[in-house]
């Protein structure tokens, strides 16, 4: 993967349910909610907005990539 930004899609790792978040100053983690999970990627001030499988969902979130054009 990755280790800097770039234009083009980032394979995401995938969560992991569990009961209770691990502790320790090394672990980053977020709670799961219901809902779409998207990359967005700005470039020279051309907003892309990725699925998490990587197809370009940039026109169904056309508000949000239009206002991040600005």
């Amino acid at each position: 993967m990755p280790s800097k930004t770039s234009d083009r899609f980032i394979v995401p790792s995938s969560p992991v349910l569990a009961t209770a978040p691990p502790s320790g100053r090394e672990w980053i983690h977020e709670v799961k909610h219901d809902g779409w999970r998207a990359q967005l990627h700005l470039r020279e001030g051309v907003a892309t907005i990725y699925s998490k499988t990587g197809a370009d969902f940039t026109k169904r979130f056309g508000t949000i990539a239009a206002a991040l054009d600005r």
